[in-house]
């Protein structure tokens, strides 16, 4: 049996139509897996990443994760046993 991580991971349903928004082609159910690996490899922080500019209103308790090439962020934030991803932010998509 494969294990795919110690905590859940949940994905709202803003965060998948934004992410289908912002990157025209991407798939949503990858959500999960750029956010875990990200968690995984230490892609993670209380602020934002200097990249994101207009983004407010975001909750202060929430955490920040980003994809290796800095193509995606995703705001999660932390709920009973996990995580909730609140949206996609995008630098640039193809």
């Amino acid at each position: 049996m494969k294990h795919e991580g110690l905590v859940d991971i949940w994905v709202s349903d803003h965060a998948r139509e934004r992410g289908r928004e912002r990157c025209p082609g991407f798939k949503a159910a990858r959500i999960v897996d750029e956010v875990r690996a990200a968690l995984r490899e230490g892609r993670v922080a209380a602020r934002k990443p200097e990249w994101i500019r207009g983004y407010h209103g975001l909750d202060a308790e929430c955490l920040y994760t980003w994809t290796a090439n800095g193509e995606r962020c995703y705001p999660i934030k932390a709920v009973d046993n996990g995580f909730t991803v609140l949206t996609t932010i995008a630098k640039e998509c193809p």
